[in-house]
């Protein structure tokens, strides 16, 4: 087992922090900079509920707009996932559910849509080989495991070119409220879609995204 799921905390979290690139994160409330008291509910799918902002229909419409990586089957019911592209709890999460993905059945059926946002100037750093990419599961392993970007579309975007594509997911993601990443935003059918914060073990995370 590896060392990050042997962590006995059921969320672990990954602060925004560094030198602000582009658009900066407005300041969330109090509630969101301390860890949850004692007393909140642990179950999976309740877990930090108050830090887990409800997502209207404008909201969500706009998130599924955003171009990111696709990863899973065509027909598959799609999971928002907004990471960091030089954030090591999202390249956590992205191992997390490679395994989970070869071992879960539910959970290979998912398609998931990786949408990058950029906070730091490493963020760009690291997302713009990868960004003129066919953007499917090989590009996106590329780009979380540091490999070579294997197949180029066209040629890199600028750094200023990719900071304003990338700006609205950013703003997106700013205007909820959160102030974490990785966000999963994993919508099922009569319920009330939320976005969650961090990268949680494994049985809080198939809570999450709606499998056993």
């Amino acid at each position: 087992m590896s060392p990050h799921h042997e962590r006995p905390a059921s969320l672990r979290h990954s602060w925004f922090s560094g030198a602000v690139f582009g658009l900066a994160l407005a300041a969330a409330p109090a509630a969101w900079a301390a860890d949850p008291p004692a007393s909140v509910a642990m179950e999976p799918g309740s877990l930090f509920q108050f830090l887990t902002p409800q997502l209207n229909t404008s909201q969500r419409q706009i998130l599924a707009a955003f171009p990111g990586y696709t990863v899973g089957p065509e027909n598959g019911r799609r999971v928002y996932i907004l990471f960091r592209p030089d954030c090591s709890h999202c390249h956590a999460l992205w191992r997390q559910l490679q395994v989970l993905r070869n071992t879960n059945p539910e959970v290979a059926a998912l398609q998931f849509r990786w949408i990058p946002v950029l906070v730091t100037v490493a963020d760009a750093q690291r997302l713009r080989p990868y960004w003129h990419t066919p953007r499917n599961a090989r590009s996106l392993a590329g780009l979380m495991s540091g490999a070579p970007a294997a197949e180029t579309v066209d040629a890199p975007p600028s750094m200023l070119q990719l900071e304003q594509r990338m700006a609205p997911a950013l703003g997106w993601l700013r205007q909820t409220g959160a102030q974490d990443v990785p966000a999963v935003v994993a919508p099922l059918p009569r319920r009330t879609v939320r976005l969650r914060l961090g990268d949680p073990v494994d049985s809080v995370l198939l809570a999450w995204l709606g499998v056993s």
